[in-house]
Parts: structure tokens; sequence; C-alpha cells
């Protein structure tokens, strides 16, 4: 800048126009000379004076201008002598030559002037060379100073460029916008004004003066043109005002502008700097609305709020005042305190106030009165009142105290019936102490400001303890720094004017022991009332018993799931078996009548024992799908399990591969278990041969174990059972092999219906396994380690004596041509059952009535009551089921004998009825001798 300013004020002063001037007018002046001179030469001969007067002014004409020139461009003291030397030494020998000519020709004969002008053609010539010697170094001297100059001009250059550089960064590195505007149209923005914008600089350059006006708010539009226009007229204007913009976003910015008259391109504009206040805007809205919220609040309830300065004089107080005290808010304002507060109170409450200062400056709470105290007041008239105020230091950002707040509540009244509420006051005082969350405050540097009693109960520390102690003292390392991601991003919510969420988030504590407390914590920042962060206050629960609870949810609706799986399931099994149970009475009895009918030589009887043998193998499916389903425990008896192990052995052996070993390790007096022997030989069955087949090709040993076993709940948890399996003395069989084990996976589904790890599917498999385990109210349990085997352990409900080696027998036979009389009436939807119950009935000597549903069977028992001796009775039918066709038959005759005839199992098919409402229960399949037996026993 300062070199552009130097040759801008060398031109305009007009030092190098008139410098070329006086060397073009001295060439061009030496040449009209010298062309004289010779044109005088050739035409008027040689006249020596002319010649000396021409020669004299063509060497002055050159010689002088060039000491001028060199003395004018370089200001150099040095060059400049040297010029007018080499110009005297130019010039001395044409002024003496015309000297001599026009004045002192005849001096020629004095002694000095006639040794000069002998020589004087020499000396000439010598002083003439000298004087165009030293031009030469004045003119070299010139050059050695023109590339100083030069390079002089060159660093002043680039020193101004790294200026106008640092100028740049810093215009545009400012925390401020900056423009310059004219006649509504910017000249010139910064960085700062784009990124405020959304707009690019060259956006903005090129707007109209009505872009330019649009990007100014609606409602001051008016405004800033006005003051603009009004300071580039010369007026005074505010140098300081606010204003918003719209962004390219769409968005709006409250902007302080900063505003100066300055000089730009030669002609006057305006200089702004901006700042974005919207934050500040928002902040100081929210701090109003709080602001009003607050005093509203203050001013619309029963008590009296006051805030009070330092020095005793009252700043606020409510409307409430005129209601307790009978003074008007006016009155109070101008009252010494000591005109409403009793005088000993008054001195109370100093004393108090001072320790509270004196505490908050230890770091303490800033409560004068930490619970509700009373000070006896002054009513206007003169009266005492009985008052009850909860007084609190109120502090500036820096934590000294700048006065006082407090509620006053008229407690006369209260104090009346105090009695009355002490155990109300207590009661809620002792749920107060007993809150198990613990409050805290913490400062910005992350100390703990204040923590309640609850402390202790959490963490092991009494509050004290914790005040001071930073997020280290109470923190694992992972929950102090997710708690210190979360305080950042509480900060920059507030910066931003975005609304902190709270949300609760759980971070790990540590008690004064060492153990690691869970805890829920929902946390607010305090803000100052500039929008400033000065600290976080927030809740800890701790939630250990919580995490319990839900994991033991978790569990709880995983066995659920499970339980409502194999139940829906079961459901379906159960309902398909008990069907074919129906199908099942028709070709079992059938078969046996034909049995009885035909002689004992016939070919016949060969084929009726297959469909007889086929029906019953038919039967034990049925029982298997109603194991499945849980309810199978058809025929119940005392069972030994080392008996019922030893009996299979031998079929066990002959069943497996000859590579696995059969090992036995069975404990001596074993308790009895109460079961279906067929149904827990199945299940032995199943697990013995699947855990023979998990070993494979190798060589493997499958080891088959009992014992007894005293299970709490805890042990329990964790294995496969019933709802309703509960703690106790059990009877366990134990299966363990040495084969290739489960995956977590498969030990996960093992239990599913037709789900398998073989080639070809086995049926129910493991399912069924798990339907007997569940009917008996048994549990089992499962371990498995991948190519190391798998132990399957089943817990049976051991009774409280030894077994005494019980085997299960088919039910007591009827006496061999047993026949019973009487009328016995069958009741059954299905037409098969009926039919066959008939022959049956009527082989064995009865009269038969028959019904195909409830109604009609209420409907005969009318007609025919007292001959009636015996009612067969289906657990379920449509439309009226056996429970109440039992009730509707009993109100027609109450001793009328009823036997319940299901293809469910007797427990479940009794489920409705006491044990000696019922004359007896047969099963589906029945076959003619299972029949007579229910009979006999009825009839014998």
């Amino acid at each position: 800048m300062e070199i552009r300013e130097q040759t801008r004020d060398l031109r305009q002063s007009g030092g190098l126009y008139k410098t070329r001037s006086v060397f073009v007018a001295s060439i061009v002046l030496t040449l009209v000379l010298a062309v004289s001179y010779y044109l005088v030469r050739a035409i008027l001969g040689s006249d020596t004076s002319l010649d000396n007067i021409l020669g004299f002014a063509a060497v002055c004409a050159i010689a002088l201008p060039m000491s001028y020139m060199l003395a004018r461009v370089y200001n150099s003291r040095r060059i400049t002598a040297i010029a007018v030397v080499a110009s005297v030494l130019v010039v001395v020998p044409s002024t003496l030559s015309l000297l001599q000519s026009a004045f002192f020709e005849s001096l020629e004969t004095l002694p000095f002037l006639a040794t000069y002008y002998e020589y004087s053609h020499d000396i000439g010539n010598i002083s003439l060379t000298v004087g165009l010697l030293l031009f030469f170094v004045a003119f070299y001297l010139s050059m050695l100073e023109t590339e100083k100059h030069k390079t002089r001009i060159e660093e002043q250059m680039r020193e101004a460029e790294r200026r106008d550089e640092a100028y740049r960064t810093l215009v545009d590195n400012t925390l401020q916008a900056l423009v310059i505007w004219r006649d509504r149209r910017f000249l010139f923005v910064n960085s700062v004004f784009e990124q405020m914008t959304g707009y690019r600089a060259e956006e903005v350059l090129r707007m109209t003066p009505e872009e330019v006006r649009d990007l100014i708010h609606p409602d001051d539009r008016e405004v800033v043109w006005e003051r603009g226009a009004r300071r580039l007229d010369g007026h005074d204007e505010p140098e300081r005002y606010e204003f918003r913009l719209l962004c390219k976003d769409g968005s709006v910015k409250w902007v302080e502008a900063f505003t100066v008259l300055t000089d730009f391109g030669g002609q006057p504009a305006i200089q702004q700097a901006g700042i974005d206040i919207t934050e500040r805007k928002l902040a100081e809205q929210a701090l109003r609305d709080s602001e009003e919220k607050y005093r509203t609040m203050a001013d619309n309830i029963s008590d009296v709020v006051w805030t009070m300065d330092m020095e005793g004089h009252f700043t606020y107080v409510s409307p409430s005042a005129e209601h307790i005290l009978g003074y008007a808010v006016e009155e109070v304002y101008r009252l010494d305190p000591a005109r409403v507060v009793e005088p000993n109170a008054l001195e109370r409450l100093g004393r108090l106030i001072d320790e509270a200062i004196q505490r908050v400056a230890d770091g303490g709470d800033p409560w004068v009165t930490h619970n509700p105290q009373e000070f006896d007041h002054y009513h206007k008239d003169g009266r005492m009142i009985t008052c009850e105020m909860s007084v609190m230091l109120m502090q500036d950002d820096k934590g000294n105290p700048t006065g006082v707040i407090g509620v006053t509540r008229d407690v006369t009244e209260r104090k009346r019936a105090e009695e009355a509420l002490r155990e109300s006051e207590e009661k809620y005082r002792t749920m107060a102490e007993s809150i198990s969350d613990m409050v805290w405050m913490m400062d910005m540097e992350g100390r703990v400001t204040y923590c309640n009693r609850a402390t202790k109960n959490l963490l092991g520390y009494e509050p004290d303890e914790l005040v001071g102690l930073r997020l280290e003292g109470f923190l694992t390392d992972q929950a102090r720094d997710r708690a210190r991601r979360g305080i950042q991003d509480s900060i920059e919510r507030s910066r931003a004017g975005q609304v902190d969420p709270q949300v609760p988030r759980e971070y790990d504590h540590v008690h004064k022991d060492g153990t690691v407390v869970p805890c829920e914590v929902v946390s607010k920042l305090l803000v100052d009332n500039t929008g400033t962060p000065v600290g976080l206050v927030g809740v800890s629960r701790d939630i250990r018993e919580r995490k319990r609870a839900e994991a033991e949810k978790r569990r709880f609706e995983a066995q659920v799931q499970q339980a409502q799986k194999l139940e829906s399931l079961g459901i379906l099994a159960g309902g398909i078996a008990h069907d074919f149970n129906n199908l099942l009475v028709g070709i079992l009895g059938n078969a046996d009548l034909a049995l009885e009918e035909l002689p004992v030589g016939s070919s016949a009887r060969a084929y009726l024992h297959q469909i007889n043998l086929s029906a019953k193998r038919a039967a034990d499916l049925a029982r298997q799908m109603l194991a499945y389903s849980g309810k199978g425990r058809f025929v119940i008896e005392e069972i030994d399990l080392n008996d019922l192990v030893l009996e299979m052995s031998h079929l066990i052996e002959a069943s497996i591969a000859k590579n696995v070993t059969l090992a036995f390790n069975l404990a001596p007096a074993l308790r009895a278990i109460e079961g279906d022997a067929t149904q827990i030989r199945q299940v032995m069955m199943n697990l013995i041969t699947n855990a023979a087949e998990s070993i494979g090709s190798h060589k493997g040993v499958v080891t088959i174990s009992t014992f007894e076993r005293a299970l709490d709940g805890r042990e329990l948890e964790h294995s496969y059972l019933d709802e309703h399996v509960s703690a106790g003395p059990y009877a366990c069989i134990e299966v363990r092999d040495t084969g290739c084990g489960m995956s977590k996976e498969t030990q996960h589904r093992m239990f599913d219906p037709f789900f398998t790890t073989k080639f070809t599917g086995r049926g129910l498999g493991l399912s069924a396994v798990l339907g007997i385990v569940r009917g008996h109210r048994s549990a089992i349990e499962v371990e498995s380690v991948v190519d190391e085997g798998t132990v399957v352990r089943i817990y049976f409900p051991a009774l409280e004596m030894p077994a005494q080696s019980a085997r299960r027998h088919e039910s007591r036979a009827s006496k061999p041509g047993w026949r019973g009389s009487g009328k016995v009436l069958v009741v059954d939807d299905e037409a098969t059952v009926l039919m066959v119950a008939q022959r049956i009935l009527e082989h064995l000597g009865f009269d038969v009535l028959l019904a195909e549903n409830g109604q009609q069977a209420i409907e005969i028992l009318k007609e025919d009551a007292d001959s009636v001796n015996m009612v067969l009775l289906d657990l379920t039918m449509p439309q009226m089921g056996g429970e109440e066709t039992y009730a509707a038959l009993r109100q027609i005759r109450s001793d009328v004998p009823i036997m319940l005839s299901s293809g469910y199992p007797e427990e479940r098919a009794k489920v409705g009825f006491r044990d000696h409402d019922l004359a007896g229960f047969v099963q589906k399949p029945y076959t003619v001798n299972a029949l007579a037996t229910a009979l006999q026993k009825r009839f014998a």
C-alpha cells in the first residue's frame, strides 16, 4: 500500500514527467545545436567565435540537463556531486574557448595564458574525457542505486502482500460477520457472513437491492434500511442495534450489528460487524418465560414468597402478604424487617443466615433453614401470629451470597391442631427418610457439591464424605467415560438451544466397599442467567433388584413360551389321541367279542389275535401322543426304578450297537416313585437309544445310574419342568454317554416336535419324553459338551417309603365267565362306541339303553329312572358335555350310579368330579375284559 501511494504521489506531483521532459528537450536542443554548428561551418566557413558559441551551447544543452536528471531521479548527493563535477569538466573547455575567442584573445601573450592557450586543446580533451568518465561513473552508480531501489521496492511489495494476507485472514477468521455495503448493494462480505447466512460471497455480491432487502426479516427491513440511508447522508444513528436475518435454508437468525461509516473506493460506505445472538435470544426468552412462570406461581400461591438483599431490604414480596400479615405489598417494601418479625425470631434468623453464608463458603448447601422453622411475626393489627419459614441463600454465578429467598406460611391454625397432625407428620417424615434414591449435585469440574442422606444406604458413604469427590470416586471407569460424554452432550444441547430429553441412563456406581452397584440416573444441566452451564443435578436409583427381576422375568418368559408351545402341541396331540381311542373302541371291542364267539380251534382266531395286537399297538401310539401332551398318567402304581432298569437291560442290550457298552450304577434301597411303568420304560428306551446312537461307530460307554437327591427351587430353575414341580426329595435316573455331545443350539431345540439331527426323522422322539416327564410332575436336566458327551437326568418325586419291586401288571381280570344283570344306560356321541358297548354289555348279561347325547340321556332316564342300574357316561360330547349331563342326571335321580368313560387319562377326566361321585372309570379304548372288570367292582 505504501509503495502504491508513493508512486501515485510522485506521479501526481509531476516529478517523473518533468524529468522526462527536460531530458527529451536537452536531446532535441543538442541535436539542433549540433546541426546548426555544422550548417554554420558549411555556409559561413570557419568562424571561431560562432563555433565556440555553438559548441558551448551544445555542451551545456546535454551536460546540464543530464546532471539535473541524475540529481532529480535518484535524489543522491553522491551521484549529484559526481554529475555536477562531470558537467563542469565537460563544459569548462568550451567555456574557456568561448571566453578566449570573445574576451581574452588579446591576452594570449600573458605568460600563464600563453601556456594554457598552447595546450588548450589537450586540456580540453582531458577535461572532456574525465567529465565523460565521471558521467559514466555517475550512470554506473545510478544503475546500482536503481537496482537497490528496485530490490527495496520489491521487498516493500512483498511485505505489503504479507500484510494484506494477514488482514484477509483476520477478516475471514474473525468471530464476527463483516460486510461493507452502499446503495443497498454489498461491496464486501467475509466467510463468517457466508457461514451465518448460507450464501456464498459471489451470490451475495451479485444480489440486487431488492434481493439484499429480502435478506432482512420483514419486521426489521424498514428500520435497517432507514438507518443505513440516514447514516450515509451524515446523520447520527445508533452504532449498535439488533435485527433478524433470513438465511438461505429458511431459518431466522438474530444478529447484533455494530455499524460505522467508512470510505471504500473513494466513496462513503457502511461497514457492519455482526454477531450471531440467536442462542442468547432463545435463552433470554426462556429465562423470561421461566421468570414469568415462577412469578405467576409466586403471585398466586397462598404463602408469602419474598426476597431480601444482604442489607436487609425487601426486594420482592408476593401479594399473599396482605392476606397473612395485613400489609399491602407497597407497605412491606418500606418496612424494616423488625416491624414484621419478632425481635428474638429476627435475631435467630440472622444467626442462621450467617451460618449459611459460612457453610456456603465452605462448599456446603445454601439452605438457611434445612427444614421449615417457626418464627413469630407481627400482624398489622398488632396480634402475634406464628409463621413457618423456609429460607435459602441466593448466590451469584461465583457462589457469593447476594441475598435470601424465603417462603412464609401462616401456621397459626395448624398449631391449634398440632397434636392431631403429629402422627401424620411423623408418617411423612419417615417416608421421606426411607427413600432409597440418591440425590446429588455436581459442578462442571465433576466434583460432588451435594448429596442426600440416601447416599449412605446406596453407596455406603456419609453425605459429607462424598462432597468434593470427583466422578472417579464413585463410578466405574466405563461409567465415568459415558457420564462425561453424556454431560458434554447436555452442554452442546444447551449451547444449541435444544431441550435435554433427560432420558434415564444406567451407570455402574462403586460402593465404599468396592462392589459395583448398577444405578439408573436421571440428570439435568444447571445453567446461570447467561446460559452458561454451572453444574449438574441428578437422581441415582439402585436397580440391582430390578436387574435381577428382569433376568428372572426373561427366564420365566422363556419357560412360559416353551410351556405354551408344548401345551399347544399337547392339546393337538391329546385331541387326536382322544378321537383315535374312540375308533379303537370299535376295533378292540369287536375283536374281543369275535374271539369270545369263535371256538378255540377256529383258524380265524389267529387273524383276530393279529387285529387285537395291532389295535393294542395303535392304543400304545395313542398313549404316546397323550404322554407328549403331558396328560398321560394312565396306570398309576408304585415303581422301583432299579427293578425297571434291570427288567429292561436285556431288551436294551439287544437293541443297541455292539460297539456300545452298557454300565449300571444303581443306588441301593432307592425310594419308590409313583407313575406309569410303561411310560417310564419308553423314556428310558428313548434316552438310552439316543445315547448309544450319539457314540456312532466308535467304541463308547452308556452308563445308567440311579440315586436320590433333595432338590430346592434354585436347582430346579435351570431344568425342563412343569410349572407345578416343587422342591423336595427326588429319585433320579441318569443316562450318561461318551458320544459326540450337543451344541447350545441343538440343546435349545432338542425337545421340539419332529426336530432331529439324524438323516431321517424318528417321530415325536424326545418331545414324547418331555411330555411323559411333565405328566409325572417331574423334571429333566441336560448337560452336554461337544465331542465329550451328554448327561440326561430325570427327577421323579420320591415316595416316603422304599419300593417293593413294583411291576406293572394288567388290571385285575374279572372272574372267568362272570355275568351281570340289570339295565345300563350308555351315553356317547360316537355311534361305533355305542354299538360296541351295547354288544359287550349284552354279552355280559346286561340290558342296554343307548343315548347319542346328553339331552337324549336325560329324556331316557326320565322315562325309565327306577329301572336303570348304571350309567356309562362319555366325558367329551358336543353341545352338552359329560359334566353338564352328569349334573342333569343326578337331578332326575340322585342315587343313580354313573361310571365315566373317556379317551383322556383318568386324572384329567375326573378333574370336574369328586371321587365319591363316580361309580368308576374305564379308559378308552377298552376291551371286554377291561369293561367287565370295571363293572364287576360295582356289581359284585
